[in-house]
């Protein structure tokens, strides 16, 4: 999502999230295979069943950081921290 100018994506809240959505997929189709993960580990999310409450919280904040930049794409509005 940061290799995406989100000036080039139509506004959210004139053209709709839903078309904003879809500029949003074909900008991220078009730059497959250019951007690479830092490592194979980096591209995976982890199954936390079974683990303690330490590493399901861990898990849900890797998840959120992961999601933060897509739903700021998506809809133009930065994620409060």
């Amino acid at each position: 999502m940061r290799a995406i100018d989100p000036a080039t994506l139509p506004d959210p809240g004139q053209d709709g999230v839903v078309e904003r959505a879809r500029a949003l997929v074909r900008a991220a189709a078009a730059l497959r295979g250019w951007l690479l993960a830092p490592s194979a580990e980096a591209d995976e999310v982890h199954d936390p069943y079974g683990g303690p409450i330490t590493f399901f919280r861990s898990i849900g904040d890797e998840i959120h950081q992961a999601l933060d930049p897509v739903l700021t794409a998506l809809t133009g509005v930065p994620a409060r921290r």
